[in-house]
This record gives structure tokens, C-alpha cells and sequence, in this order.
């Protein structure tokens, strides 16, 4: 095989075909000479390497520079059979593999098949503004890549130049779609058809984060049930409801009909696909299902919107699903079941054999139907597809299974809160834990919160014994508790206020600033003894820097109460200190006339500011020895 006399490149974004007619004509030959010469054949994009490299040898360029022609194996996870179209993977239902569409006009200025127009959905050359022709207006034959005329490569087999077919003006939305889809071709592959697309055209939300393959599919879906009759859409025939279908639907009709009905729709999302389903759900016969979803959509086209065709990834297309989804449920009152995770997950479907649920379960020796392991199983395929994992199926396996595991012994390595209670604090059974949820205590382990269902919250064992050792290292043991009194049954209960709840003891307990005494060898907090006294005065320490801190007033009995159980019992505001401290503007003070109906008189009633008074005490009587407070009183004079 020899290269041809003539040889020229390959433009940008053409097809194979058009290339071949372009090398016929410019060496003066018929399309059949040259597929002898060159010894291609019918050559296809999907031919094998030997007629791709015996053309790239006869046209005088390397196999390299045919490579975008080609349709090779896109090798994609749940897409058997999908190829490499022009940068995209996609289903080669998408295509037209046969029949050939060209635009007159396109033809006359140059002699140019694009390749881009293989695509099903694509029905009119957006640069001329014409449909793309598929038969011969002279024969009524179809347009066949490999046939053509006796002495003309740019004619159909009866002669008729391919240049003098009829040019047609297409719709606004025909080339609409067109323009749709024409950049959404460019994301990946430099075809110069990103220039053709205005800003106008460009695809609307949420269709604009599709891939290729998607975007076609779920044109083709809404185009073909939004165009089926009611006479032709008859009611489902098999109750077994399938996951998706996986390419267009090849029922008679016009594929630019159906291209114009979906771009109509998608402007209109979602309102108008609602008006889509309202008239589906029309149509359904009476009783046609005992489950309540399939009962509404029963039709063909109705069980195509529940089901919708697989997406390049071998999901069922979720935008359609979801639209659907929320129709029922917000027009018909319908919650549709939970799908089986290969429905919604491309990684699960791809780890459905090599590490599924089941083979995962087995390996940590449990039943693959435990309801927090499905949870976790799952959540970790979803933390798989957001992170974009893309390897091997067997990589992705083990991958899976590591990470599952991990999370698994990490769960079980957790226990309800009872438990905790009870081995944090003993005593009572059937107690959850309280006022330990702080951060320098314990705290619940918020990622297994949606896995135990019938727990209100989880603590981890690896936290619970930390507790347990901090508790063993600040009790003090002692031989004798005659002097303390039990921290859990007494004391918390006698000092436990809305300024020092159990959170604050706690607290006070850890660091060592309320001690602790006990008689056993591994302590929890039942087995705590305290001073009681100590733990009133700290109670009513964070009594009074609450009051300080608003700025409170209180009567003179609380308030001496509070003094004297800070600075001693023989410590009060007593009636003439206060009246000159009144009277001296020392104190602020408001006062009150009451009725006593004992005596028959009226009489003031005083309340005092809570921080002139306890400043006063501090100034004349020192510090409390109280820490907190008289840190806080510091403060307050700084």
C-alpha cells in the first residue's frame, strides 16, 4: 500500500468519513477507489488499529493526528460497551452509526462532515441555521457513510450531488439544542464549537453540571415521554420495576421532535416536568399497582420517570429521580422507598461482586443486615464518591474494606450513654450520663449519632477511661470518712443551684479544686467523699459572681447568708452598718414600704447591691479564700 498522490490533514472536529470523501475527491477518485487503495474498507471509528494506520499511511500523516476520530473503549465502571467520543464517555446508543447527516450548506463551503453530528440528539447545523439531511430528496434514499456516487465521493449512490440537497431553516429550539449541546461538547476537547454557543443558549440548571452522556440521556428521556400520545403510551406490562435503561429509547418517531419537546422542558424545570407527570398520572388505569408510586405513574412512559435511564456511571439519572420524588410527595402525598444502594452509587455498583456489603460483613464476622453496620457501609461509599476515589475495582475494594473495618472496631469501641453512667459514676442502673458533656470532660462521639437510633448519644471507651484514670489520680485515699460526706448522694444534692449545677462540681472535682477522698482502690464517682462545707461555700462563691456579674439587688437575709457562709458566720450586714453605709453612698440600695398586718405598720424593706456589698466585705475582711471569687473581685476593682 502506497500513499496517496494527494495528500491533506485532518480539520479540526471532523469525522472520519468526511475526511475519506475529501481525500477521494482531491485525488480525482470515487469513495470505493480510495477504500481499495488505501485498504480501509468500510472504515468506522470504531475499526481496529490496522485500517486506521493503513489510512494515516495513504493520506500522508500520522495515526496520532486520526486519533480524535476514533471511538475507543472508554473503559468506565457500570458503562460496558460506553466509548470515547471526542474527549466525552458515552453510549454508543447516543450515536448514529449508520446513517449519515450532512448539512448542504456545510458541503458547499468546503466539503465537511463533522463529527459532532453523529450525535442523535444534534438534528441541524447551528452555523447555517439549516437541518441536517439524512436522505437523498432525488432517490428517497437514506444517506449511507460508505455509499456514494460512480464518479463523485460527495453524491449519494443514485448520483445526486450531496451539495444540491434541499436546505431546510431549522426552529429556534432546534437550534436551541444544537447550541446546547454544542459547548457542552467543547468542555474537553478543543472542537471550535465553543465559538458557536451564546450566552443565551447556554444549558440551563441543574443540567449544566451533566456529563455528555447524561445530558443525552435525559434529553432523550423527557423528549420521548413528553411527545408519546396517551394512545401509544399503554399501561406497564411487567410489575418488576428495573433500575434504568441504558440508552435512548428507538421507539418510531422524529428525534428533532423530540430534541425541540426536551429543550422546551428544561427551560421550564421543574414546573413544566411537574405538568409532564400530572398528564402521566392522568393516563394510569385504575388499581394498576398495589404500591402506592407505581399506582400514580403506571404507564410505560410513567415507570420511565420512575426508573430513568442509567447515567454514564450506571446510576439511574438522579436528576430525573429526584424531580420525580418530590412531585409525589408534594402532589400526590407519596414517600418513595429507599433504593438499593447499586441504584444511587456508582461505587457501589462497581464493588457489587469484588466487596459488597455481604463479603465485608463476613469478614468481620457479624450478619451483613445489622442495621449500624449497613449505616456505616454506606456512609463510607458516599465519603468514597465525594472524595472522587478512582481506582481499580480490586484498589477500590480494599480501599473499602479498610475503611470500613477501621470505622467498624472504632464504633464498637463505643457504648450508650447508660453504660457510660455506669461506669463513670456506679451506683444507680438504668441513669444516663449527666453534666459530663463538656469539653474538658467527656464528649459524646457525634459521628455515630445517626447510627444508633435508639441511643441518644455515644461515648467512646478510649474517653471513658481517661475519666476514669483522671478520677483514681485526684482522689485522695484515706482510712477514715467520718469527716466527708458522699459526693453524689449528698453533696451534689444539697449544693446543686442554677450557679453551680452538676457540670461545674464536676469541674471543681477534675481539677482538684473541690477534694476528693475515698476508701477503695479503682474509684468511680460513687465512691467519692467530699467537704461538704467546702462545696457549699464554692456553690455560693459562683452564687455571688453570677449576681455580681448582672449587677443584682437582693434583700438583706440572702445577702447576709451569702456573707456569712463566705467570710463566717460572724461576718453580716447588720442594721446600723447598714444604715451608715446607706447613708455614706457606700451601698446602693433600694427600698420598698410593706404592710405587716401582724403589727398593723407599715416598714421599709432594704435589697442591696450584691457587688457593693460583697467588695465592701472584701475590702474590710480580706479575701474569701475562695479562688474563683477572689479572682473575680480583682477584676471587678481593676
Amino acid at each position: 500500500m502506497a500513499r496517496l498522490p494527494q495528500i491533506l490533514p485532518p480539520r479540526r472536529g471532523e469525522s472520519v468519513h468526511g475526511f475519506v470523501r475529501r481525500l477521494a475527491e482531491v485525488n480525482g477518485i470515487t469513495l470505493s477507489a480510495i477504500m481499495r487503495w488505501a485498504e480501509i474498507g468500510r472504515i468506522r471509528p470504531v475499526s481496529e488499529d490496522r485500517l486506521w494506520a493503513n489510512l494515516a499511511t495513504a493520506a500522508g500523516t500520522s495515526v496520532e493526528a486520526l486519533t480524535k476520530m476514533r471511538w475507543l473503549p472508554a473503559n468506565v465502571p457500570g458503562a460496558n460497551g460506553a466509548i470515547r467520543f471526542m474527549g466525552h464517555a458515552i453510549r454508543p446508543s447516543h450515536l448514529s452509526r449508520g446513517e449519515m447527516k450532512v448539512c448542504p450548506a456545510c458541503i458547499r463551503s468546503g466539503g465537511t462532515i463533522r463529527e459532532v453530528w453523529s450525535v442523535s440528539q444534534i438534528t441541524c447545523c447551528p452555523q447555517h441555521g439549516c437541518l441536517l439531511i439524512d436522505s437523498c430528496n432525488a432517490c428517497a434514499r437514506q444517506l449511507k457513510y460508505h455509499s456514494a456516487g460512480a464518479e463523485d465521493a460527495w453524491s449519494c449512490v443514485c448520483g445526486h450531488e450531496l451539495a444540491d440537497l434541499p436546505i431546510i431553516p431549522a426552529s429556534e429550539l432546534t437550534l436551541a439544542a444544537a447550541r446546547l449541546l454544542y459547548p457542552v461538547v467543547g468542555r474537553t476537547e478543543v472542537t471550535g464549537y465553543i465559538s458557536l454557543a451564546k450566552t443565551k443558549d447556554e444549558v440551563p440548571a441543574p443540567f449544566d453540571t451533566l456529563e455528555l452522556n447524561d445530558l443525552l440521556a435525559a434529553m432523550d428521556l423527557i423528549g420521548t415521554v413528553a411527545t408519546t400520545p396517551a394512545e401509544e403510551d399503554r399501561p406497564a406490562e411487567h410489575t418488576f420495576l428495573p433500575y434504568g435503561l441504558t440508552g435512548p429509547s428507538r421507539v418510531p418517531g422524529d428525534f428533532i421532535r423530540r430534541a425541540e419537546a426536551a429543550v422546551e422542558i428544561m427551560l421550564g424545570w421543574p414546573e413544566s416536568w411537574h405538568n409532564i407527570l400530572d398528564e402521566l398520572a392522568s393516563r394510569s388505569p385504575p388499581q394498576a399497582s398495589r404500591l402506592e408510586d407505581r399506582a400514580v405513574l403506571a404507564t410505560r412512559m410513567g415507570r420511565r420517570c420512575l426508573a430513568p435511564d442509567r447515567g454514564i456511571d450506571g446510576i439511574p439519572l438522579q436528576i430525573i429521580a429526584r424531580e420525580t420524588r418530590r412531585w409525589l410527595a408534594e402532589n400526590k402525598g407519596i414517600v418513595r422507598h429507599k433504593r438499593h444502594r447499586t441504584s444511587e452509587s456508582a461505587r457501589a455498583r462497581v464493588l457489587a461482586r469484588t466487596m459488597n456489603a455481604r463479603i465485608i460483613a463476613q469478614e468481620l464476622g457479624i450478619k451483613y443486615y445489622v442495621a449500624d453496620f449497613r449505616r456505616i457501609y454506606d456512609e463510607t461509599i458516599d465519603a468514597m464518591e465525594a472524595e472522587g476515589c478512582a481506582q481499580p475495582a480490586k484498589q477500590l475494594g480494599d480501599t473499602l474494606l479498610t475503611r470500613v473495618k477501621a470505622r467498624w472496631d472504632e464504633y464498637q469501641r463505643t457504648v450508650s450513654s447508660v453504660v457510660a453512667s455506669d461506669l463513670i459514676e456506679g451506683g444507680s442502673k438504668e441513669r444516663r450520663l449527666a453534666g459530663w458533656d463538656h469539653v474538658d470532660l467527656i464528649l459524646p462521639a457525634n459521628e455515630f449519632e445517626g447510627l444508633a437510633r435508639k441511643r441518644k448519644s455515644v461515648y467512646r471507651m478510649n474517653d471513658i477511661e481517661t475519666i476514669l484514670t483522671r478520677i483514681r489520680s485526684i482522689a485522695v485515699k484515706v482510712d477514715t470518712l467520718t469527716a466527708y460526706h458522699p459526693l453524689t448522694t449528698e453533696v451534689m444534692r444539697k449544693v446543686l443551684s442554677p450557679h453551680y449545677n452538676k457540670t461545674a462540681i464536676l469541674l471543681d472535682v477534675m481539677s482538684g479544686r473541690l477534694p476528693t477522698y475515698c476508701t477503695v482502690n479503682n474509684p468511680k464517682l460513687c465512691d467519692l467523699y467530699a467537704d461538704l462545707s467546702l462545696a457549699n461555700r464554692i456553690g455560693v462563691a459562683n452564687r455571688a459572681i453570677a449576681l455580681d456579674t448582672a449587677d443584682a439587688m437582693i434583700p438583706a437575709r440572702p445577702l447576709n447568708n451569702m456573707v456569712s457562709i463566705l467570710w463566717g458566720a460572724n461576718h453580716r450586714l447588720g442594721i446600723k452598718e447598714s444604715r451608715a453605709l446607706r447613708q455614706n453612698g457606700q451601698i446602693r440600695f433600694e427600698v420598698e414600704t410593706l404592710w405587716n398586718p401582724t403589727e398593723q405598720r407599715s416598714h421599709p424593706s432594704y435589697s442591696y447591691s450584691v457587688r457593693d456589698v460583697i467588695q465592701h466585705f472584701s475590702a474590710s475582711l480580706g479575701p474569701s479564700y475562695i479562688d474563683e471569687l477572689d479572682k473575680h473581685l480583682i477584676r471587678q476593682a481593676d
